[in-house]
């Protein structure tokens, strides 16, 4: 028995009454969080600073970081083996003005991903552009698809 219906006056007509709408009541409870688990990843999670898209071809994987505001100085990447690792510091204005509002985030942040296979660290190349830091992680060798010349044999 649920801890809804628990609560009720146990044996009662009340209690029996209840029982198949508290049941159903739990169930959709049930049925929206796993809904929130798959659409978010994690329930109920927060939404991750900054935002980060990861595509994957054959030879590479392409990871586009959205950084507004944020200088080359202000930017760390690191790699080793499947680990991407980010790293941003914030540095606050010091002017002497008072702020009335600030909406625009440029806080500290760290976000490590980890990728599929491993990566080229040889070949990665990081490039910030218009707020977005573009960065190209190649696949080793090995693990590139290679096609094979199938050959006859003199029969």
């Amino acid at each position: 028995m649920s801890p809804v219906t628990r609560g009720l006056v146990p044996g009662s007509l009340f209690s029996s009454t209840l029982a198949p709408f508290t049941t159903s009541f739990e169930s959709v409870l049930r049925d929206l969080a796993r809904g929130f688990e798959s659409f978010a990843g994690e329930p109920f999670a927060a939404p991750r600073f900054p935002a980060i898209n990861v595509r994957e071809t054959e030879t590479e994987y392409l990871v586009d970081v959205s950084v507004p505001g944020y200088s080359l100085d202000d930017l760390d990447v690191t790699v080793h083996g499947t680990t991407l690792k980010l790293v941003g510091r914030s540095i606050e204005s010091e002017d002497d003005a008072t702020s009335h509002r600030r909406e625009r985030r440029r806080a500290a942040f760290e976000r490590t991903l980890e990728l599929p296979t491993a990566i080229d660290a040889n070949r990665v190349v990081a490039e910030l552009r218009n707020g977005v830091l573009h960065i190209s992680l190649s696949k080793p060798e090995e693990t590139q698809p290679r096609r094979i010349e199938v050959r006859s044999k003199g029969a």
